[in-house]
């Protein structure tokens, strides 16, 4: 059996009380990590190699105990799981706990938040998975005076005028982006994940992309959408070996399928349509739970084929 990937993202255990979230969703910050422990205990049954966390291990709430709760979700995944776990940085896990203590505490030994592996820890397996570092350029998780706090603190002034610069009112479509609460991935980090994609291209191998942050504004709340996501667009979607890109961060689970070589684009699946051709064309709106049948069929979004 081919080596499987499991994903989940937006854990965001705390040990406190029933909430809300940013939004005004009700949480159930002790039960995440119950919903944690089945569900890697469902990708152990099913054989999966590797799992990927895609950011928010712990919620902003959990404060003093963050890295405590950090260690207990990782201890969650342990006991449940003997796949290889990875983790993308969440912003509610690197504004809790400094990046020097959180990169190894989830694993990553270089100083970096961003890396790649073999799916099943085999080449031939072809399938390389390219973790990235939303924050790379953030507010959070580094002192104040740091090149790429003191950078993004300039780029919030610019692009957004609240004095609260996790406030989007005001702002309008993709500029709604600017707030504190996203970050950008930096040229650096690009200019590796290019590097990435290239040699798996030169391997044969496919690219799966994890962020925690979207950077596709078709497939996310313009508010929770990397800063610098078009020049994360430009490295991606060029790329012939990227065959998806996953994230985080944007909790209604929205998707965008892109044929690019035919020209052909759906938008999120709540609007996604299909196109009936025997006979007289007509077009339908499709489920939002689709087969591998649906997904190959033509589509007519925004007045084109």
């Amino acid at each position: 059996m081919a080596a499987q990937l499991g994903l989940l993202a937006d854990v965001q255990f705390a040990d406190v009380d029933d909430g809300h979230s940013f939004h005004g969703v009700p949480r159930f910050y002790r039960d995440s990590k119950v919903k944690l422990r089945e569900a890697a205990r469902t990708m152990e049954l099913q054989g999966v190699a590797d799992i990927v966390h895609c950011g928010d291990l712990i919620d902003g709430r959990a404060r003093e105990s963050a890295q405590a709760c950090v260690e207990e979700c990782l201890a969650e995944f342990a006991a449940a799981t003997t796949a290889r776990v990875s983790f993308a940085i969440g912003n509610h896990d690197i504004v809790r706990i400094p990046r020097e203590k959180l990169l190894p505490l989830l694993g990553m030994r270089n100083g970096k938040g961003y890396f790649a592996f073999d799916l099943g820890g085999e080449t031939d397996c072809g399938v390389r998975v390219v973790v990235l570092d939303s924050f790379e350029v953030g507010m959070h998780g580094r002192p104040e005076g740091h090149r790429r706090v003191r950078l993004a603190s300039e780029l919030l002034r610019a692009n957004n005028p609240n004095s609260d610069r996790n406030e989007s009112e005001g702002l309008a479509g993709v500029e709604k982006r600017w707030v504190m609460y996203n970050g950008a991935l930096g040229l650096e980090q690009l200019r590796w994940a290019e590097a990435e994609c290239a040699a798996a291209a030169t391997r044969k191998q496919r690219v799966i992309v994890v962020t925690h942050v979207p950077v596709c504004p078709r497939d996310t709340h313009f508010d929770s959408l990397a800063w610098d996501y078009k020049a994360a667009l430009s490295v991606l979607a060029h790329s012939p070996a990227v065959v998806a890109v996953v994230s985080g961060h944007d909790h209604e689970g929205w998707y965008e399928i892109d044929w690019s070589s035919a020209g052909l684009v759906a938008q999120d699946l709540v609007d996604f349509v299909r196109v009936d051709t025997a006979g007289e064309p007509t077009i339908q709106v499709v489920s939002a739970v689709l087969s591998l049948g649906d997904l190959l069929e033509p589509v007519y979004v925004d007045g084109r084929w």
